[in-house]
């Protein structure tokens, strides 16, 4: 039976190699992503690399943390000070050193320091030892500790002091 006298019924067969995606499948096949954050985790590192690692993390991190603290700190003293190398500011300008110099730099070292921070947790979940496991997570801890305390707690109080130090140089 072709056109003219009706439909062919084929067998239904499956265009796929691959079964079906149903709830029995998925309890069986490993997922293309893991559903939690452990799962699928291999441990990947010596304890040996995992303290190598963070201990290099640790000291390439703290040039970097000095030389961008330093760099917040001429920012700051140009705020207060109203000069930058001798030369006079305006108010206005101070403002914009405030907004768009300060700020961006305390918000970059907090982001940069989380970021390292989760490096380290990361470092941590890749060993079995759990000592190596406990070295990675308290260096994860202070850098998030430092950065919670030291730069969002001490940057918002510091934001208040530059701005009224600003408020008071305008009505002066």
């Amino acid at each position: 039976m072709g056109w003219a006298g009706g439909v062919t019924k084929l067998p239904l067969q499956s265009v796929s190699k691959y079964r079906p995606l149903t709830g029995q499948v998925w309890r069986h096949r490993k997922r293309a992503f893991p559903v939690s954050l452990n799962e699928g985790l291999e441990k990947a590192m010596s304890s040996f690399q995992a303290i190598a690692l963070t201990l290099a993390v640790v000291v390439a991190n703290m040039p970097i943390y000095f030389v961008i603290d330093r760099w917040i700190q001429q920012r700051s003293d140009a705020i207060v000070s109203g000069t930058v190398g001798g030369a006079p500011l305006s108010t206005q300008h101070r403002w914009i050193i405030l907004h768009h110099s300060w700020v961006p730099s305390v918000a970059g070292l907090v982001g940069f320091e989380s970021i390292v921070a989760a490096g380290f947790i990361m470092i941590g979940r890749s060993v079995d030892a759990e000592e190596v496991q406990l070295f990675a997570y308290l260096n994860a801890f202070v850098l998030l500790v430092a950065a919670t305390f030291g730069g969002i707690v001490q940057g918002v109080l510091s934001y208040q002091r530059l701005k009224s130090v600003l408020r008071q140089g305008e009505s002066h």
